[in-house]
């Protein structure tokens, strides 16, 4: 009988026990009612497992809210709830406060007004809301609920962010106590309270949304296991790496300031090269030097799987050519933003495959998009693989000595044409990443952060190339050769020049783009273009089908997990042979005008003798004119002439003017001229041989010798006597194999205009500039010679001579 009565009772007791349960089920409103069914709740977050309750109401997620804000919802009666607001943005974070609040008797709560700021320049804002309730040694808290801010929210300076002017913003935030509770840090992070020794059931949990309660089916999460925050917040991030290699020089990756900017740096010069038969040949030296903040990366089969925003790089495998990403590793979740509106959280994207499915959501999602249609092109001579590497992928690719082969270019050191590039890119739109919070990239806290970089922002549209390969040189298409270093000149010569080579029948043409249409490897359109009758470029690419909705990834930014700005600066010193088929040369070379820069006369007119010859040994031999191709304007009469003041005529010596007591110029004073008045406009004409072109030892030389009757007798010609011409980059000058560089004032005397920049080709050599009298098709250099006697610092007279070559 007691056994029956002691198993009634029981009975008894497990009935009542299972009716107060039931009396703590929630319904939608968040009240607390006896036996009624739960109705769900909406669009709020809520913690319910066993006896804890807890909901946000309002505000709800990406809701737009005001200042101040007051955050509401329900929970168990009696209960004290902690509210935490946090503002998220760009690169950091920063606790607003936590606010303490009880629930009413019907299970509602709100707080107190909390007034919303930001620091000053804050990007990306949003306000990260989270509410707990202690149980004992548990915490348990919703999952975050984050906001977007006011329209006009308070920022505050950065100097003014002290724990006195935070205080001040909202006096009312409690001090969490440091025996317990939730911990929050400067750093606005949260860790669990330390638990009692003798306590089983401690731990920090977030029981996640529950959108429709239902008893039956609620289990208690178990606390999941959290990372070191204070570890991680102490890790270093990428910050600088230097890589050296033969091929690809010299390369330093590191973290950059606000003034680093994409430059192309580089510089050149040329210099004779070795003999070959029937060939002009030329060794450029070539100093590469790229700073790039905005990279690209160019494969005839399309954009590369990798490039997308948010993947995370090994940078030591990118500054050495190669494109390493991380997808070993669990991620946190990231925001991407859409440069036509609106952005997307991908949770874990860990891998590329991931992140290209958020990203594509991303941008089906904002169907009214117009995108940008905003066309650039650039325009180069290229003179290596490497260069040509460096400028379309804005450093070394070890990948890309495929793409150089289909653009025509097959060896590092030698060439045997000349190679222009031209690069057309078409931006429609951009996905940036909104930051990485630095504590929680990697959930695993054993993962190195200074090893990787990750792809902040992804620029889409279409981007292609014109490679034409030539044995002419800008000269012979009739453009400027001073155009043929880097950037072939002012926007409408470049055009000019590019449309000439690219329409010659001769020049050979390699092109390919991708993007704006549905096939994803880069089109060769080479062919095409041919057939259309070789249009201006311009023309052609803007008549080639194009579709915003297919546009690729073209260019790329880079930070570390710091969200810091990276770039990279490239340098790399090359020789390049350049030997192209040669034909015989005809150099004609002019005394173009004596010019008076002191006269002693009353009359300010100079009375001056002069005598000047010219001789040119190529190949050892002393090379004669074209004598039924000599012009004399002044003074026709000179075959018996010697040189002055010596009565003798050297080997070699060709006659450009034979002056004298009986012959002399009469001039007018003229200064700082910018042009010459061809006051003289005698000329001889030279046949160069291919061979004799290539002679990087051959010798051409000038002796000038001028008097001044004015006054007292003074001869003029010995500062100095005779004069040398770098013969060997004159002729490459001339036929546009080597441009004319380091371009600087005359140096010696006042008299030759600043404004006039020359070319000393390196050395003791007469200074040389492209003359106002050049044209298109016909390159014309000149140079002035002083005239004075040593040691007098008066100068009298320059002598200008002019160098062209012409056809026969």
């Amino acid at each position: 009988m007691k056994t029956k009565l002691l198993f009634m009772g029981a009975l008894l007791f497990l009935l009542m026990t299972s009716w107060s349960f039931a009396q703590r089920t929630p319904v939608g409103d968040g009240s607390l009612k006896k036996n009624k069914p739960t109705t769900g709740v909406n669009s709020s977050e809520t913690i319910q497992a066993n006896n804890p309750i807890l909901i946000i109401t309002s505000p709800t997620k990406n809701e737009q809210v005001k200042s101040p804000l007051i955050v509401k919802g329900n929970a168990d009666r009696n209960t004290v709830i902690e509210v935490n607001v946090v503002v998220n943005y760009t690169g950091g974070s920063q606790d607003l406060g936590t606010f303490k609040v009880n629930t009413k008797s019907d299970g509602s709560w709100s707080t107190i007004p909390i007034n919303l700021w930001m620091p000053e320049g804050a990007r990306n804002v949003k306000f990260d809301i989270t509410a707990s309730i202690e149980q004992g040694d548990t915490t348990y808290t919703t999952n975050v609920v984050s906001v977007r801010p006011p329209q006009k929210t308070q920022t505050i300076p950065l100097s003014e962010l002290k724990e006195a002017r935070i205080k001040k913003l909202n006096p009312k935030a409690i001090q969490k106590s440091k025996r317990g509770g939730i911990q929050t840090g400067a750093n606005g992070v949260k860790t669990p309270r330390r638990p009692k020794a003798n306590n089983t059931n401690k731990g920090n949990k977030n029981l996640g949304i529950v959108r429709a309660v239902d008893t039956k089916n609620i289990t208690q999460v178990k606390p999941k296991n959290r990372i070191d925050k204070k570890l991680i917040a102490n890790k270093k991030v990428f910050d600088k790496i230097k890589w050296t290699d033969p091929k690809a020089g010299q390369n330093s990756f590191k973290t950059e300031g606000s003034g680093f900017e994409d430059k192309n740096l580089t510089t050149m010069k040329t210099v004779p090269g070795d003999k070959k038969k029937d060939m002009f040949c030329t060794n450029t030296i070539l100093n590469t030097n790229f700073q790039t903040k905005s990279f690209k990366d160019f494969s005839v089969s399309g954009p590369p799987e990798w490039l997308k925003p948010g993947i995370i790089m090994d940078a030591t495998k990118f500054v050495q050519g190669a494109n390493i990403i991380e997808e070993r590793y669990n991620r946190g979740p990231i925001t991407v933003s859409f440069s036509g509106g609106g952005s997307k959280v991908i949770e874990n994207p860990k891998n590329k495959s991931v992140i290209n499915t958020g990203v594509k959501s991303l941008i089906n999602s904002v169907p009214n998009f117009r995108p940008g249609a905003s066309m650039t092109y650039n325009y180069s001579e290229v003179h290596s693989i490497e260069e040509l590497n460096y400028k379309v992928n804005g450093r070394y690719s070890n990948s890309f000595y495929d793409v150089a082969t289909k653009l025509g270019m097959e060896s590092s050191t030698y060439k045997e044409s000349h190679y222009y590039l031209v690069e057309f890119e078409q931006y429609v739109f951009n996905i940036e990443v909104d930051g990485l919070d630095k504590n929680s990239i990697f959930p695993n806290d054993n993962v190195d952060l200074d090893k990787y970089v990750y792809v902040s922002r992804v620029n889409y549209g279409r981007r292609g190339y014109f490679m034409f390969k030539t044995t002419k040189s800008l000269e012979e298409f009739g453009a400027s050769a001073s155009a043929s270093m880097s950037y072939l000149g002012n926007k409408a010569a470049v055009e000019a020049n590019i449309n000439k080579i690219a329409q010659d029948e001769s020049t050979q043409v390699t092109a390919f783009y991708y993007g704006g249409s549905s096939q994803s490897a880069a089109t060769d359109i080479s062919a095409d273009w041919v057939e259309n009758g070789r249009k201006p470029l311009e023309d052609y690419i803007k008549g080639i089908d194009f579709s915003p909705a297919e546009a690729y990834p073209i260019s790329y930014e880079l930070k570390n997990l710091n969200n810091e700005r990276v770039g990279m600066t490239s340098e790399n010193e090359q020789t390049i042979e350049t030997c192209v088929p040669s034909k015989d040369l005809y150099l004609k070379v002019t005394l173009v005008e004596l010019q008076n820069d002191m006269a002693d006369g009353d009359d300010n007119e100079g009375d001056f003798g002069i005598t000047q010859h010219v001789r040119y040994k190529a190949n050892g031999q002393w090379k004669e004119e074209l004598k039924d191709k000599t012009e004399f304007n002044k003074f026709p009469n000179h075959k018996s002439c010697v040189r002055g003041g010596e009565n003798d005529k050297p080997e070699g010596f060709i006659a450009l003017i034979c002056g004298g007591m009986n012959r002399q110029l009469h001039m007018h004073e003229r200064k700082t001229p910018m042009n010459r008045k061809w006051n003289v406009d005698n000329s001889v004409i030279f046949k160069i041989s291919p061979d004799e072109a290539n002679d990087k030892h051959a010798v051409f030389e000038i002796d000038t010798w001028v008097k001044e009757y004015s006054g007292t007798d003074i001869v003029l010609n010995n500062d100095p006597r005779k004069t040398k011409v770098a013969i060997h980059d004159v002729l490459a000058t001339l036929q546009g194999i080597r441009p004319l560089s380091k371009l600087k004032a005359y140096s010696l005397d006042n008299a030759v205009n600043r404004k006039l920049k020359f070319d000393y080709f390196g050395g003791n050599f007469l200074p040389l500039r492209e003359s106002e009298y050049s044209s298109k098709s016909n390159m014309k250099l000149e140079g002035p010679i002083r005239a004075r006697n040593k040691g007098e610092l008066k100068k009298k007279a320059f002598v200008w001579l002019q160098f062209e070559l012409v056809d026969y």
